[in-house]
């Protein structure tokens, strides 16, 4: 299963008194000779087995195998007429693909938000046509070759003590461009798959543990990654892994978050980059969630005292973007870049890596994965909603969104931010999540932003809100 993130997890159980476990939970052949773990751990923790094209057989030879008496075919109720099994992650946990004569989900509908929310008459929120909730973990990539924008995310709806979750890529206006359906168990002994990163036209699902036979006979639960391009409805075998692991992909790389590491895989399986380990930090820092662009690899290291974003690429390495070592009074978190602009969070003073730390500043740069290019760049653009949190901005067309659990005055509430001249918007929410809440802006257009969030009788759903339908904003501090 993903690994918690335990920066954020104890930064959010600081500032509310209550622990929030969050899940953190490309494809080029060549790259870089692999480097040996800097930690000392063996590259063998995860082997990429099978990519978009399948490996030779010899290849496949080297795997585990398959432990395959208990894992039995499992047939659920209510896969839709021409949905076949694919079992070849699990057989008693199959993910079901359309076959040829299967219907897929129809496309998505949008109604006008309620009247409770703000700017109401700017926002529509996804219509509930299947009588459950979205998922979380909704991502967005805008398809370079026609411009349109894309959205993946899973939608839920409990039967008989197991949810089958139609998984989505679909685009906002039009039709569903690929669909599989995952069947989850209420129980803790289900079949937990996890949908984790959609970009650069691929997927990545984090698959539930398996029981194989390793190569010295002994038996082990082995997790791992299935996924591939969205033009295939049937997954791939991405990667193997002892370990609990987040994932998150790019055309370049696969990349493998776990305790205190940071692995990326080329797509051919044949390299493994050692892009982070926290015992070679000279703060001991664990990382966060990656954010990968091509073949840069961005994230935040941190705990409450010590806190900064690190900057990895095929050609430098590894840097120190935004670090003050040792300096418990200046801090930089919340980093998002969509591969043009660059925003994060800046502090300075006592508790600079709280949430209600003090002086949070918007900074922006233009995109760099050098420390000293970013330093003559970078500039304040405005005073910040709240100080860290375990999510990143999300980043696009020149502006910039966050929400936030805790405090005044975005507890549950949208702020947006225009990078140009710092003028910003508040899109409040609920604070007690009665009538509606906004949790997670994840994609941004010209036009609008789209924020995971909940609104009354619908716990999790998304929201598009029309920039142009929020006033003339507050100017700049």
């Amino acid at each position: 299963m993903p690994v918690t993130d335990g920066l954020a997890a104890t930064a959010l159980g600081v500032a509310a008194s209550v622990l929030l476990l969050g899940a953190c939970r490309g494809c080029s052949s060549s790259s870089p000779t692999g480097t040996e773990p800097l930690d000392g751990g063996s590259p063998g923790d995860v082997r990429v087995d099978r990519v978009i094209d399948s490996r030779p057989e010899a290849d496949a030879q080297a795997e585990p195998s398959v432990d395959a008496a208990p894992d039995v075919l499992v047939d659920h109720e209510g896969v839709p007429p021409g949905w076949e099994a694919w079992t070849g992650w699990s057989a008693k946990c199959p993910v079901y693909v359309p076959g040829p004569d299967a219907e897929l989900p129809p496309p998505i509908e949008w109604e006008p938000c309620p009247s409770f929310v703000p700017h109401a008459s700017g926002c529509r929120v996804m219509k509930n046509t299947w009588g459950g909730n979205v998922a979380m973990f909704a991502r967005f990539w805008r398809e370079a070759s026609s411009g349109k924008p894309l959205l993946a995310f899973a939608r839920t709806r409990s039967s008989l003590d197991v949810v089958l979750v139609p998984f989505i890529i679909a685009e906002p206006d039009g039709i569903v461009r690929m669909a599989q359906i995952y069947p989850l168990s209420d129980s803790t002994k289900g079949c937990p798959y996890y949908p984790e990163d959609f970009n650069d036209g691929l997927y990545v699902v984090d698959a539930p543990a398996r029981l194989e036979t390793l190569a010295d006979g002994g038996k082990a639960d082995v997790e791992g990654a299935i996924g591939g391009p969205m033009t295939n409805m049937t997954p791939a075998v991405l990667a193997t892994t002892l370990e609990n692991s987040s994932w998150r992909v790019s055309k370049d790389w696969l990349v493998q978050l776990t305790l205190g590491k940071v692995n990326a895989w080329t797509w051919d399986g044949k390299t493994i980059e050692n892009v982070y380990a926290g015992g070679t930090d000279p703060n001991g820092l664990q990382p966060h969630v990656p954010i990968v662009q091509g073949k840069d690899i961005f994230f935040t290291v941190g705990n409450l005292q010590l806190c900064g974003v690190m900057s990895w690429s095929p050609t430098a390495g590894l840097r120190p973007l935004l670090r003050w070592y040792s300096d418990f009074t200046r801090a930089a978190g919340n980093f998002g870049t969509d591969g043009k602009d660059m925003v994060w969070t800046q502090s300075q003073g006592t508790g600079a890596c709280l949430n209600d730390g003090p002086n949070p500043e918007v900074w922006t740069a233009p995109y760099t994965t050098d420390p000293a290019v970013l330093q003559a760049t970078a500039h304040r653009v405005r005073k910040d909603v709240r100080g860290m949190s375990p999510d990143s901005y999300a980043v696009g067309h020149g502006y910039a969104a966050r929400c936030d659990f805790f405090g005044s005055p975005i507890a549950s509430s949208l702020s947006i931010v225009r990078l140009s001249d710092g003028y910003a918007w508040t899109v409040a929410g609920d604070p007690d999540a009665k009538t509606h809440n906004f949790s997670v802006p994840f994609g941004l257009t010209e036009e609008e932003v789209y924020v995971f969030g909940s609104i009354q009788g619908i716990p999790m759903t998304i929201f598009r809100i029309r920039l142009d339908s929020l006033g003339p904003g507050t100017p700049p501090d």
